[in-house]
Parts: structure tokens; sequence; C-alpha cells
């Protein structure tokens, strides 16, 4: 009797400690979720603090195996997106590991992360030697990106213009990124934009520039064309022509 109450104790507590583990999942779900929801809708600081929470709350589950590892790597990631479009770019460099042992979807998008952010801290940077050294280390973050995500298309686009770029400002022995350099971080609203791809088709948030009419087009006149079509009427009025016969 004594052996069956210990074993149904036994079962009881592990289906509390299954139910409370479900229950961790289903609250960190909820809080990513919500926490995309606000990044989505560009709020960079209300995300920000869903993270934080997040971690905050999840802190006392740090013990139990993978799970530190996973939603801590997780939440590092999501910050480190959210400093690179807050233009927080020593915070998105820091958040890349570069750990062997981490996820490699993880790994990756850590080191795009930091790529990205290296390049456009290059583009600002009014010394040309420390421009180069910045361009080299975003090339490795790209390089550290294809070894995770091999088929990551965007660092690979970014890794084929950055090279050509190095090699342009080797030859001429120029800034690699002059009009952007000639007004460092002081000018970033009047200088080109020349960042890396990264996922949103360019621009300063995650949905890409806002679309505009050209400045050369004339918006006080709108003209409407009408492309031509071929004559097929019959000459015949509606309703007076024959009585057409049913087939069979």
């Amino acid at each position: 009797m004594a052996k069956m109450f210990r074993w149904r104790s036994l079962g009881a507590l592990l289906l509390i400690v299954v139910a409370g583990v479900s229950g961790l999942f289903g609250y960190c779900q909820l809080m990513l979720s919500k926490e995309r929801e606000a990044f989505a809708g560009l709020r960079f600081d209300e995300a920000l603090g869903r993270l934080d929470r997040l971690d905050r709350m999840t802190a006392y589950a740090r013990h139990l195996p993978g799970l530190n590892d996973v939603l801590s790597r997780t939440i590092d990631v999501r910050r480190g997106e959210i400093a690179y479009w807050q233009k927080r770019y020593a915070d998105a460099i820091g958040s890349a590991h570069h750990d062997k042992d981490e996820a490699a979807d993880i790994r990756g998008r850590q080191a795009f992360i930091s790529g990205n952010a290296l390049y456009r801290k290059a583009a600002t940077t009014v010394d040309r030697a420390e421009a180069l050294k910045l361009v080299t280390q975003a090339l490795d973050a790209y390089e550290q990106t294809f070894l995770a995500i091999p088929g990551h298309y965007n660092a690979a686009f970014n890794y084929e213009l950055l090279t050509r770029i190095q090699q342009e400002s080797s030859k001429d022995k120029k800034h690699p990124f002059p009009q952007n350099a000639a007004v460092g971080d002081k000018g970033k609203k009047d200088q080109q934009d020349q960042g890396p791809a990264n996922g949103s088709q360019g621009g300063g948030n995650p949905h890409g520039k806002l679309g505009q009419v050209p400045a050369s087009a004339s918006q006080t006149q709108m003209k409407v064309r009408v492309p031509a079509e071929k004559d097929n009427s019959t000459g015949i009025e509606a309703g007076k022509g024959p009585r057409a016969r049913k087939k069979g």
C-alpha cells in the first residue's frame, strides 16, 4: 500500500512538472509573439520592454537543461535586431557571440545583424583606416553567416558588394564611403543610403522605404491613356439582327 502511494505521488509530481514546463513554454511563445507584433509596428521600445520582462520572468527557469541557452540566445538575437533598427550599432555588434555550440539559425542571425551594423558604422566613420577595418570585420561576419546558413541571400549580396567597395578603396586610396564619411554620424539624415540588404528591401525600417511620387513627375496634371482596341463590331444595331439558331 505504501509503495503504491509512493508511485502515485511520484506520478502526480511528474505531471505537475510537465504542466509547469508546458505553461512556461506557452508563456514564452506568447511574449515573443507580442514582441514581434510591437516590432512589426515599429514600436521598438515596447518590443525591447517585452524582451526585458520575459528575461526577468523566466530567470528562475534558466536552470532547466537546454532552456537557458535557447531562450537567452533568442532574446539576444531579437535585442540585436532592435538595436540595429534603432541605429545603436555598437549594441547590435555586441549581440553576436559566434559560439560554435549555438544552433546554426541563431548563430547565423547574430552574425548577419553584426555584419549589417559594422557595415553601417563603416559608412559613417570619417577615418579611412578605421572604416576599412570595420569593412573587414563586416565581411568576416557575413562569412560566419554563410557557414551557419548557406542559403542566406542577403548576406551573399552584402558580401559581394562590400568586397567590391573594399577593392575600389584599395585601388584609388579613397574612403570606401566618401559620400557618407564626409558628414560622419552627425549628418546621417542628409547622407546617401548605402546601407546593406537586410531583408526589408532597403530603407530605414524593417518594412523598407515609404513610396512616393518621383520628384520629376508632375503632380498637377493627370493623363489617362486608353489602349486602342480592334473594332469587333458587325455594323448591326443591338437587338436588330437575325435570331440566333440553337445548335443540335
